[in-house]
């Protein structure tokens, strides 16, 4: 049944409202990218979430995170932030390893290291993934 409201003398509407309204979920346009990661996941309309770089990635000059909300029509409004790849260094491998193929490699490339000159391999080179 309907809900009765009755106007007041003073001009204002009395009663009590028997149900409740709850925000919907956003479910279209989160936040995409190479390298973003975000926690728009369950955010309702009038709520916020935020865009940010994962593992591994950086932000390209003139990004950083990004804030979204989630519109009327279930969508997440909003520009993702850029994030590039970052470069793995190769001082972690020390003297004793030839590591030259890793040299500027980004995330998620390969590169396959085995021993330098004067050293003697012991087993297989391996192949490591700039993480």
């Amino acid at each position: 049944l309907p809900t009765l409201f009755v106007c007041s003398p003073g001009g204002l509407y009395q009663g009590s409202v028997g149900f409740q309204c709850t925000a919907v979920a956003c479910q279209y346009s989160f936040p995409d990218g190479v390298g973003v990661g975000h926690n728009c996941a369950g955010v309702a309309y009038g709520g916020t979430c935020t865009s940010t770089c994962t593992s591994g990635y950086g932000y390209a000059a003139g990004s950083g995170p990004q804030t979204h909300s989630c519109d009327v029509d279930k969508v997440v409004t909003g520009t993702s932030p850029t994030c590039e790849a970052q470069a793995c260094s190769t001082a972690a491998f020390g003297a004793a390893f030839a590591a030259s193929s890793c040299a500027g490699k980004t995330t998620g490339q390969s590169c396959l290291v085995g021993c330098a000159d004067g050293w003697s391999l012991q087993g297989l080179a391996q192949v490591f993934e700039c993480q």
